[in-house]
């Protein structure tokens, strides 16, 4: 049976930190640790679902300092989501087809 991989905490990040912190599970914990790993000038993907009422605490002095960038995902479909149509029905009339 393959062992668990070993636990990574930002104070075990030697150097710079990472250039590239993908968070994945939607805790708060592993946001506010990913954004801490974050290199100077590195990115930071949130793909992690939280609950819409969590609240992490963040430096804004640490967002200052290291200008990380950070992008979010919407890997969830709801009611609020919007979905382009397919290209080919676009782009119907577009170029004179109806």
């Amino acid at each position: 049976m393959p062992s668990a991989p070993p636990k990574i905490s930002p104070d075990s990040i030697s150097g710079e930190g990472w250039g590239v912190v993908i968070e994945a599970t939607g805790s708060l914990g592993g946001f506010e640790d990913g954004l801490k790993a974050v290199r100077e000038a590195g990115r930071f993907h949130v793909f992690g679902v939280s609950s819409p009422d969590a609240t992490a605490e963040v430096s804004p002095y640490e967002i200052f300092a290291k200008e990380p960038t950070v992008t979010g995902s919407q890997s969830l479909q709801s009611s609020k989501t919007q979905i382009a149509p397919a290209p080919s029905k676009r782009l119907e009339g577009s170029h004179g087809d109806e």
